[in-house]
């Protein structure tokens, strides 16, 4: 059930509301002075929503050897335990949540163009 109404949620939509999320909380976070928490909650729920779209397919994924999604989950996984540990007090440094937010920002840019620019009208 969740997966059916995550994949009618995807598309070019969702990539325009992760790309605003994410200027949306570097506004937030420069302009208000809130120092990091608005970019490590949304490394945290950019992560979890990864890692839980993808569980599903984590066997297939392992059977198969499909590297590219195993590595996105890999990276999902260690940026959720970067800015959790970061929210509960552990000392990460800021550069690592910091480069994390904006490779999330740049992949999230690049997913808006992909989806704006190489539309698929027909599968043959």
């Amino acid at each position: 059930m969740l997966r059916t109404f995550v994949d009618e949620l995807m598309g070019a939509n969702a990539a325009i509301i992760i790309v605003l999320a994410h200027v949306a909380a570097l506004a937030w976070a420069v302009m208000l002075h809130k120092g990091m928490v608005p970019a490590l909650i949304l490394n945290l729920v950019v992560s979890a929503a990864i890692v839980a779209y993808n569980a599903g397919h984590l066997v297939i994924m392992l059977r198969y050897a499909d590297y590219a999604p195993l590595a996105l989950m890999a990276y999902a996984v260690v940026i959720f335990a970067c800015a959790a540990s970061a929210l509960c007090g552990l000392r990460i440094p800021a550069w690592i949540n910091w480069t994390a937010f904006a490779v999330n920002l740049a992949l999230s840019i690049l997913l808006l163009a992909f989806l704006w620019f190489f539309k698929i009208n027909r599968l043959f």
